[in-house]
């Protein structure tokens, strides 16, 4: 006799289930089972993996759900309106739509704790649907637990006429254990059998065991208690008040064991193989359900696109279509001023187009650039291109993308493979502030019904897996942080290659039986489903309905947006069509800076325009400013452009590819042969073509392709096929192609007529075999050229508007991140380098966001005042703009909204110095404020009763004179330094360091210290003002510190260990400035960096060491704006300061600049000296060379 189960949970049931479709599946064959069911509750999230599963083992999926289902309507949404469970089976395809629309009505209309449906839906979506009862939560077997037969009978019934009876069955089960205090003297599981089985013979019905399973096997049951306890809250010896199924089997039982259980009524096993048999369905992967795209005049979508990519040859290269057909360049172009030939331009173009058409994806072409170009009309920033798809000539035709991929050699086939149909992927970039525009467009172009957002699955990670387990075990934090922490964070890392690859990690797991438990329970919680949540960017545009192809639901804790239960990859396999829709920060600063541009300086700039040969912002690269530059801005980074000296745009696609783990080996070698200091060799000659742009260096998987095709005579489609096998390391397909390749290159003339030996290749096959040994080792970190152009392009417009608009980029890039007080900070301390002050929130020249103003600063944005509410702010700006500004703290006082504007906002501004403006002085508004409050309040309240009355009183002279500003010291700087601190989150004024900043920048790193600087493993100068230190003694009675240290851009603490603490024991206390020299380590467990404390120099040290160190003083001086007057002040303080260091100058003429150095007056250098003359010549006009 067989057995098929029919009622099974996976881990996509999300309170209880443990079990993966894949090892169900196992299981089922492992069984001699010939099909299996999966039926998770209230969704069919797992379908289509469950689906896939169980074809490639040749078992037969049956897809279904333990739905929720209510007696009174789905929408009454109360205690009251109890859900009861039932088991819903798809029997075939139309079975699969009525599902998928019941579990989606569920989610959105009929949620209430849990998805619900009711009778009158069920009614309505029954075609094509098998039901079971369900277990001892079905509405039938509740009613007979509350000992109403006759109700029970009454749903029956109701279910008949709902499925008919050869579409009903009665389900029973076998859990003795199971108890409930309404049901006395037996087990409730046989209490309620027993009935059901007499109901079912009564009414004619079959009769179905299940066994519920929600694990594999019975060794899970502890681990799917834990999980029950993890997402519970619960603990695993807590067994009071909290679900659990570890007294029972809920397993995938054997057949044996089932025919056991349920020896006394066979047909129930019968039946199972019965119900199996009447399923005929099959998920069809593989379909094009891209919405059919409204085109213009009746043309059709091929026309359509075609039409589009005619127009677009003529607006990019000027190749116009004549009314017979032909192409022809427009008056007035040269060829040669084309990137290509217009006979290859246009054979790309047919190429293309007839690709597209082939594989029937015009309307996804036309989809897309329709949205695109919405966007572009409406003012709304678009990435250049994003990936793969800025390959194709067709996408810069349609203005998808931005980029030629004939200019940078981008090719086609790396986007749609013409040998192998799969849908396209286009990855589109919106500034982030307006992708919420864009998406609401297609949902109005497309229906809303037919568009929504992507399910993501969150899953429990190797380091979650060992805390959560831990926890419901009541293993102490320490150990199981102990423990977590021998677990690698790099991404991609489970416990299972931790254990083969961490000898730390194994000693803990060998240390005792509590951790051996730990560590064997979370590997088999890991990997599993713990909650959902909405894809960051995906959105599914469908030719109807979306739950007509996949059930939807809402996010958690959000009622406002649909989104689909399956994933990604699974929906593009049925044939939707997937888009990422990006909100790209970056273009948000951009078009907030071009906004500014043109506030200030009424130039309309066409970013799209700019050279990519222009000397500043190539300088800007060189000089590593790249602080605040997308893609760019990392220590690392700054270091190697430093050293490259990059002067051409290639130069920075070929870094953004580069620098990344693994090609960041070659990077010294590419900034070597750019510079001549290496020689540029090339394997074979024929290779030159492709790799002299880096240099005689593979960098991007589109250098291999072309290569493959150059040197092997590879196709099209083979080259991207090779491409994709080395990605995905198919070994198979590898050895297949290797073989080609080489007989390819033994049967390219060129090939063999050209060869010359090298290391390593005596003869041309030993070459091509040494080809493709290298390209097998670079396909681990291989990248893609097309996306490393797009955003080497992006940066290039952030560097460019830094160059050039420096106030301007800085204040949008400050926006960007106002809600991140350590970015705020960073770049604060970016501006002062670029000589941009940064003001205080001010009443009269900031707005709510940060804004450059006219005189050349920063105004910092009010909204980041904490705890001011935007009304409040609104208010104060909005009487600003109507009566100017405000004169002093009585005009401000009479002008603003005093019932939005109360006592503590007016204290916020006046402490962090947003009053300083009206000129009297934060101290004196303070000390004053209860007194101007009640006027003022006192005023307006007459003010109004003067405006309601008829005969228009005039004001009472109690209100002629205000109170007088009571006369007390103001604050001193630091303490003002402060109270912009702790309102503002920030110093903005200055900094307490400002009096040392000079001495501590000429020792000290600059930057932020992160996991890039700690890499590079050598020891950092930093320096600061010691805040706190917390002495510390060491088990064995060593004394050691921890110091708090206030830097110029960041609040450390370092660690100064016995050894060192002993050697530097005396030197340094609280509130000290110093420099430490510190070993810098990355912490395996935070993915942070410790400071380990090695040396110390008092900041009397320092400045001693500046003055010796110092060799050369340039003075930088613009004759129009350095008179007679100032040449005096300025040549009298160099001859009071006379010494041994030499001082030049750069004087900077209309055209040109000149240097010159002084041969008769030479200077001290000291630290005094260097001060004073930056007052007289301002601090960016000195230049200290050591």
């Amino acid at each position: 006799m067989d057995f098929v189960h029919l009622h099974n949970h996976s881990h996509y049931s999300l309170l209880d289930g443990l079990s993966k479709p894949k090892k169900m599946v196992a299981k089922a064959k492992e069984l001699g089972q010939k099909a299996i069911a999966l039926t998770d509750h209230g969704n069919m999230m797992g379908a289509i993996d469950f689906f896939k599963a169980a074809k490639a083992e040749g078992i037969k999926p049956i897809l279904g759900c333990e739905v929720y289902i209510t007696q009174q309507d789905m929408e009454i949404k109360t205690k009251e309106n109890r859900y009861f469970h039932l088991i819903l089976l798809i029997k075939n395809k139309k079975g699969y739509e009525n599902l998928i629309d019941l579990i989606s009505q569920g989610n959105l209309k009929g949620f209430y704790r849990k998805p619900r449906i009711d009778h009158k839906i069920l009614k309505e979506k029954s075609e094509g649907l098998i039901a079971l009862s369900a277990c001892l939560a079905g509405e039938i077997s509740q009613a007979i637990i509350e000992k109403n037969i006759e109700k029970a009978e009454s749903i029956t019934q109701e279910y008949i006429d709902i499925f008919g009876k050869e579409n009903f069955f009665i389900e029973i089960q076998h859990h003795p254990e199971l108890k409930d205090d309404r049901v006395q003297g037996e087990p409730v599981q046989n209490y309620v059998n027993k009935y059901l089985i007499e109901i079912a013979k009564k009414f004619g019905l079959g009769v179905v065991a299940t066994n519920d399973s929600h694990y594999v096997n019975i060794e899970d049951a502890v681990v799917q208690d834990a999980l029950i306890c993890i997402n519970t809250g619960k603990s695993l010896d807590d067994r009071t008040n909290r679900l659990s199924m570890i007294d029972g089997d809920y397993s995938i039982l054997s057949t044996e064991k089932m025919i056991e259980n349920f020896k006394h009524i066979p047909e129930a096993i019968e039946n199972s193989c019965k119900i199996a048999d009447m399923i005929d369905f099959d998920i069809e992967f593989g379909r094009n359900l891209v919405p059919v795209y409204d085109c213009p005049n009746g043309m059709n979508e091929e026309e359509y696109l075609r039409f589009l990519a005619y127009k677009g040859l003529d607006e990019r290269y000027g190749i116009e279509r004549k009314s017979n057909g032909s192409f022809k360049l427009r008056d007035g172009i040269d060829e040669s001023s084309l990137v290509k030939p217009v006979d290859v331009i246009l054979e790309r173009t047919e190429f293309e187009i007839d690709t597209i058409i082939k594989m029937k994806y015009p309307g996804y072409f036309l989809i897309v650039q329709d949205f695109i170009n919405w966007s572009k009309d409406r003012g709304i920033l678009v990435g250049p291109g994003r990936g793969s798809a800025a390959g194709a000539l067709i996408s810069y035709l349609l203005k998808i993308t931005n980029i030629d991929p004939l200019k940078y050699d981008l090719l086609f086939e790396r986007f749609l493979n013409p040998d192998r149909i799969s849908m396209p992927d286009i990855d589109i970039d919106f500034q982030d502030d307006k992708r919420d525009e864009v998406i609401d467009y297609v949902r109005g172009k497309y229906g809303k019904d037919n568009v929504c957002q992507v399910v993501t699955y969150q899953t429990m990670g190797a380091k979650n897996s060992i805390r959560d387990i831990g926890r419901v075990m009541e293993i102490p934090l320490q150990i199981v942080n102990e423990i977590a922490g021998t677990i690698p964070s790099k991404p991609g890392t489970d416990l299972t290659k931790t254990m083969e690859n961490e000898p730390s990690f194994v000693e803990m797991y060998e240390k005792n039986d509590q951790n051996k438990k730990l560590i064997d329970m979370a590997m088999n919680i890991e990997g599993t489903i713990r909650g959902t949540g909405t894809h960051a960017c995906a959105v599914i545009i469908a030719s109807d309905k979306v739950y007509k192809y996949t059930p939807v639901m809402f996010p958690p804790k959000d009622t406002t947006s649909v989104i689909s239960q399956y994933e990604g990859p699974q929906l593009e396999d049925i044939g939707l069509l997937k888009m990422d829709f990006l909100g790209l920060r970056n273009l948000s600063i951009i078009s907030n800076c071009l906004r500014s541009i043109k506030k200030n300086y009424n130039i309309d700039l066409d970013i799209e325009s700019i050279s990519l040969k222009d000397e500043k912002t190539l300088k800007l690269y060189s000089d590593g400013l790249t602080q605040g530059i997308f893609q760019f801005e990392s220590n690392g980074m700054k270091m190697y452009l430093k050293q490259l000296k990059p002067d051409r745009f290639d130069d920075l696609v070929a870094m953004n590819a580069l620098y990344r783990p693994g090609p960041m080996e070659n990077i010294p070698s590419f900034i070597a042969r750019k510079h001549g200091d290496e020689p540029i060799t090339y394997e074979h000659p024929l290779m030159e073509k492709y790799l002299k742009n880096t240099y005689g260096h593979t960098v991007y998987q589109e250098q291999v392709m072309l290569l493959s095709r150059r040197l092997a005579g590879f196709t099209k489609g083979d080259s991207d096929s090779l491409r994709k096998a080395m990605g995905k390391k198919k070994k198979e397909l590898m050895d297949k192609l290797k073989a080609k390749f080489i007989s390819g290159c033994l049967s390219n003339k060129s090939f063999i007529d050209q060869f010359k030996p090298v290391e390593g290749a005596k003869t041309p096959k030993e070459l091509s075999e040494k080809v493709w040994n290298g390209w097998e080792e670079f396909a681990k970190y291989a990248f893609n050229k097309s996306h490393s152009v797009c955003y080497a392009y992006v940066s290039y417009q952030t560097a460019y508007l830094k160059a050039h608009y420096p106030v301007e980029y800085m204040a949008s890039m400050l926006e960007s991140i106002s809600d991140n007080s350590d970015k705020v900070i960073e770049y604060i301390s970016e501006c002062s380098n670029l000589g941009i002050d940064v003001i205080p929130p001010d009443v009269n020249h900031s707005d709510l966001i940060f804004l450059p103003t006219k005189e050349g600063k920063i105004a910092f944005g009010m909204k980041g005042i904490k705890n001011v509410g935007e009304k409040a702010l609104e208010g104060i700006i909005e009487e600003r703009k109507k009566g100017g500004k405000f004169k002093d703290i009585y005009d401000f006082m009479d002008r603003i909204d005093l019932g939005k504007a109360n006592k503590r906002t007016l204290e916020f501004l006046t402490k962090c110095g947003a009053l300083d403006s009206l000129g009297h002085g934060r101290a004196k508004i303070i000390e004053s404020l209860d007194d101007l409050l009640s006027y003022y309040q006192k005023k307006a309240t007459k003010k109004k009763e003067i405006e309601n009355n008829l005969f228009g009183d005039a004001m009472e002279d109690t209100f002629i004179k205000p109170p007088k500003l009571k006369n007390v010291e103001e604050w001193g700087f630091l303490e003002r330094l402060e109270m912009e601190k702790e309102f503002v989150g920030n110093y903005i004024s200055g900094h307490p360091l400002d009096p040392y900043k000079d001495i501590l920048n000429a020792f000290c790193f600059k930057g932020r210290i992160d996991k890039e600087i700690a890499a590079i493993g050598k020891p950092l100068k930093i320096g600061g003002k010691i805040n706190k230190i917390q002495y510390i003694t060491t088990k064995k009675g060593d004394r050691m510190a921890k110091i708090n240290l206030l830097t110029l851009n960041d609040e450390l603490s370092l660690v100064i260990f016995p050894k060192a603490f002993k050697q530097l024991e005396g030197k340094y206390r609280v509130e000290d400035i110093g420099v430490f020299t510190c070993k810098v380590q990355i912490r395996k467990e935070m993915e942070s960096v410790d400071l380990f404390v090695d040396e110390y120099m008092s900041y009397e040290e320092a400045s001693k060491l500046y003055e010796e160190r110092t060799n050369r003083i340039r003075i930088s001086v613009n004759p129009e704006n350095f008179n007679q007057e100032k040449r005096e002040v300025l040549l009298k303080y160099l001859i009071a300061n006379r010494g041994e260091k030499e001082i030049s100058f750069k004087v900077k003429l209309p055209e040109k600049e000149i240097y010159l150095k002084s041969e008769t007056i030479r200077v001290n250098g000291s630290f005094k000296f260097i001060k004073g003359l930056k007052e007289i010549v301002g601090g960016k006009n000195v230049q200290i060379s050591f």
